[in-house]
């Protein structure tokens, strides 16, 4: 599919805002605001084009196996996009100073300064599935395995330099329909100045260094839990493992380094009898070896009371804090709150 598309705005107005100098001694002037009337007329454009496709692929897969066909699907995409430089901002400058002003900011819809824009986005997502027969009845079914992995970016062609932006990859899929994983990445096709790290508007490939350079790297797999719904005490429990890459530049060394950080982190709840709630969050930093705040929240339903009790146990912002209040609307002002930390306890 083909898409091109074109916007004109036009700004009429019977008034304009004009500044001028006046002299009001002979080393002394002032800047005078005045309306002049008349038509105005500003206006500005801009035009573009996207175009995409899809490509499907089938593999299918001889034998016995469970596994019958496999499907790639590819989404390129292309958009162009531009619009003029545009500048109506109007300044003056004299001794008493320097001023600057819209003549058309008198009326309701005002045009701004809008720099030169010329750029070629692109793109490329895919997804690959499979039909997998049943162990029981042989009946075909879709199995995911990469939901989505995107890769975007455009050319800028009416910059001065350093027209290619950075590209950024995301990924996505789904585990046995349980575990999730997500993938960001960020890459750079420039390379460095070897003396003090600052990119420089040369390809690695000029240089015979690859196509790319890594910038940053996330990543988190998680997977959520819970008990049957008609299950006497309800539970809910989400575990998830976080990691961060970025590639800095080691001067001494004179390249690019890794620094690492990834974590464990956990939450959780349990409804006792629908009356008494707990839901706990906590974590484990891999890289300091340390927990990461901990929180605990206690909630229980005393009929027309309600007690709530949220904890931090350990750590910089450990503290407490409870409240004991009716549950009317009309009377939530009727309560009793406690709060400490730092050995302080306050009602």
């Amino acid at each position: 599919s083909i898409a091109p598309n074109f916007s004109y705005d036009q700004y009429d107005s019977f008034s304009a805002l004009d500044v001028t100098s006046v002299q009001v001694a002979p080393d002394s002037s002032v800047f005078v605001t005045d309306t002049i009337q008349g038509f105005q007329s500003a206006n500005e454009w801009r035009l573009g084009v996207t175009a995409s496709t899809r490509i499907y692929g089938l593999f299918n897969i001889p034998g016995q196996g469970r596994t019958k066909a496999v499907r790639h699907v590819l989404s390129p995409s292309l958009g162009l996009r531009y619009n003029p430089e545009r500048s109506w901002d109007e300044s003056l400058s004299t001794e008493a100073g320097e001023i600057g002003w819209n003549p058309y900011a008198l009326g309701r819809f005002v045009p701004t300064d809008r720099r030169e824009a010329g750029s070629l986005n692109f793109g490329l997502s895919q997804n690959i599935e499979a039909k997998v027969a049943d162990k029981e009845t042989g009946e075909l079914r879709k199995v995911k395995i990469l939901d989505n992995l995107a890769t975007t970016g455009n050319y800028n062609f009416v910059a001065d330099s350093l027209k290619l932006s950075d590209l950024q990859t995301r990924a996505f899929t789904s585990l046995f329909n349980r575990v999730n994983v997500n993938l960001n990445a960020t890459h750079s096709a420039y390379a460095r100045n070897p003396e003090t790290g600052q990119v420089i508007d040369t390809f690695l490939a000029s240089e015979g260094k690859g196509l790319l350079r890594l910038k940053r790297l996330t990543g988190a797999v998680g997977t959520s839990l819970k008990s049957d719904q008609d299950a006497g005490s309800p539970w809910n429990m989400r575990m998830d493992y976080n990691l961060n890459l970025t590639r800095v530049w080691d001067a001494q060394a004179a390249r690019d380094t890794s620094r690492i950080t990834h974590a464990l982190s956990a939450r959780g709840g349990v409804n006792v009898l629908g009356k008494c709630k707990v839901d706990v969050t906590t974590g484990y930093d891999l890289a300091r070896k340390e927990m990461t705040p901990t929180n605990l929240n206690f909630y229980v339903d005393l009929h027309c009371w309600e007690l709530t009790f949220n904890w931090i146990p350990f750590g910089v912002r450990q503290s407490f804090s409870l409240r004991l209040n009716v549950k009317s609307a009309l009377l939530r002002d009727l309560k009793l709150e406690a709060r400490g930390s730092d050995g302080k306890l306050l009602f």
